[in-house]
Order: structure tokens, then C-alpha cells, then sequence
């Protein structure tokens, strides 16, 4: 990004909206984790804060 006020802007917006990496690595442990006989075909980690 070019112009810094975007630049800056943008940096705010992933500060307070952004997901943690242990948030991550819950959603990425909870799908490992299942048993063998139930598939994990897709995970969406989203954030719960809405801007």
C-alpha cells in the first residue's frame, strides 16, 4: 500500500479484528483431534468481533 493513511488504516483494522494464533491452533487442534471415523472436509475460522 502505497498512501500511508490506508496503510494505517488497514493496520487498526486487523489490531481489532484480527484472530489470535492460539484461536487458530484451537480450531486446527479441535479438527486433528476427532476420531477416525468423522471427517473434517473444510474449516472456517472467523473472528467474532464485527467492525
Amino acid at each position: 500500500m502505497a498512501d500511508p493513511r490506508v496503510r494505517e488504516r488497514t493496520r487498526e483494522t486487523m489490531d481489532a479484528m484480527g484472530i489470535s494464533p492460539s484461536a487458530v491452533a484451537r480450531a486446527v487442534a479441535f479438527a486433528v483431534e476427532q476420531p477416525g471415523d468423522v471427517e473434517i472436509g473444510e474449516i472456517n475460522v472467523r473472528p467474532t468481533v464485527q467492525a
